[in-house]
């Protein structure tokens, strides 16, 4: 800040700093002895301001300053109405936390998986499946329908219409529930600790209303897109446990990919978004989904359950819904602004 001058009665200060403020410079005053110093904020303002308070001091009383004092409210009233707009639009960083910031559906859907996984010994049914799974797997068939879809698979390679039995039966919720079903303790641990902090970003961002929306989209379609594969091909085929036809597909982890996706795209494309998302992260959920691809991955990475592999396509489908909410997000915020 810099000086540019004494003006001697307050009311002239103030009405000569309301002036300045309504032209675009910001300035204070400073009560001295001698009177009333003006301090303005930007150096490359200050020669035209000393200018100014020269002008001002020979006639105060000229009109251009009548209306000093409204021009700078309404300049102040502009501000405010631009600094709400942005609060509502942006992350302010280090606010303190509220209900939104603290995630609440986030911490709900991490607390559904760890029950979900107790109650089904993460996935493990070597003493027999359990009402659990049955009730949450994408496919659930019980006998004798069972058996005629088994007898009706080409070499044990399920259709598709055998695969959506159970949604075509009106079970809709199977579409997204295999979210919940985690297959080994570090397959429960990875995807909480992504979900968690993805969700919250998004949650805090946005609301619950919009993380529920991503969560529901990226489940749906990345499941469909496991399961609409062909199981030579990488996709999910359903098995005869005990009589019974279950798809046994599971994991927060396409719902991760899309969140991250989204995520991605909006701190590339979106500066307004407040994301912000290191190379080193991406780099690393890049290098994971190829690593999965492969035998190793499918190998050393799997659920354990020793049925079938990584639902790579589950992982592919999830980040592109992801990018693509990301992209179609912003574009129709600009195109509405």
């Amino acid at each position: 800040m810099r000086i540019i001058g004494l003006i001697d009665q307050e009311s002239q200060a103030k009405l000569f700093v309301a002036w300045l403020l309504a032209e675009g410079i910001e300035a204070q005053i400073e009560h001295e002895t001698k009177g009333f110093e003006i301090w303005v904020k930007s150096e490359d303002q200050v020669e035209r301001a000393k200018f100014e308070i020269g002008v001002f001091n020979l006639n105060p009383q000229d009109p251009k300053y009548k209306d000093a004092n409204q021009r700078a409210a309404d300049v102040l009233k502009s501000r405010l109405a631009r600094q709400k707009h942005y609060e509502r639009n942006v992350i302010i960083p280090n606010r303190s936390l509220g209900t939104t910031e603290r995630g609440p559906l986030t911490i709900t859907l991490i607390v559904i998986c760890a029950g979900v996984a107790l109650a089904t010994n993460f996935g493990q049914y070597n003493s027999g499946i359990g009402s659990t799974i049955k009730a949450l797997a994408f496919t659930s068939v019980a006998p004798p329908r069972s058996f005629e879809l088994r007898n009706a698979s080409n070499g044990g390679e399920y259709t598709l219409n055998a695969k959506l039995e159970s949604i075509r039966n009106w079970e809709f919720w199977r579409l997204v529930t295999p979210v919940f079903l985690h297959f080994g303790a570090m397959h429960l641990v990875f995807n909480m600790v992504m979900l968690f902090q993805l969700g919250r970003l998004i949650e805090s961002r946005y609301s619950s209303g919009t993380l529920a929306g991503l969560v529901l989209l990226t489940a749906t379609i990345s499941n469909l897109g496991q399961v609409a594969v062909p199981d030579s091909w990488g996709g999910s085929d359903p098995s005869m446990v005990q009589d019974n036809l279950i798809m046994l597909l599971g994991g927060m982890s396409g719902v991760v990919y899309g969140l991250f996706g989204f995520v991605w795209v909006k701190s590339v494309i979106d500066p307004n978004s407040n994301f912000r998302i290191s190379q080193v992260s991406v780099v690393i959920m890049i290098a994971w989904l190829f690593i999965c691809m492969t035998p190793w991955g499918d190998n050393a990475l799997g659920t354990g359950t020793g049925q079938g592999s990584i639902a790579n396509w589950a992982h592919a489908v999830g980040l592109f819904v992801g990018m693509t909410a990301g992209y179609l997000a912003t574009v129709v915020r600009r195109k509405a602004i």
